[in-house]
């Protein structure tokens, strides 16, 4: 997933041409409402910036396969295929 992560930092350098991109994503527990990923995006108009970070967000969610594990109140845990968010299911939707 590092490899997949920066292939498309690197690909979203060229295509928007940015001067800086940072792509981080978490691991380990995460709390539902907090933040998983960050992305910053620097470019000369803020206009390409933006949509260098939206395109990268759509990108790790569609293509970056990070797994996700849900536990419910009884402490039950269930591991969701990337594949499976995509469609809301486990997004709390």
């Amino acid at each position: 997933a590092l490899a997949m992560l920066e292939d498309l930092r690197t690909a979203a350098m060229e295509r928007f041409s940015l001067r800086g991109c940072v792509v981080v994503h978490r691991l380990g527990r995460v709390a539902v409402g907090e933040a998983s990923i960050a992305i910053a995006a620097s470019a000369p108009h803020r206009r390409e910036a933006f949509a260098a970070a939206e395109w990268l967000l759509e990108r790790v969610k569609a293509e970056v396969p990070i797994w996700k594990c849900e536990e419910d109140g009884a402490g039950v845990r269930s591991w969701l295929h990337p594949g499976d968010m995509r469609s809301g299911v486990g997004e709390g939707r």
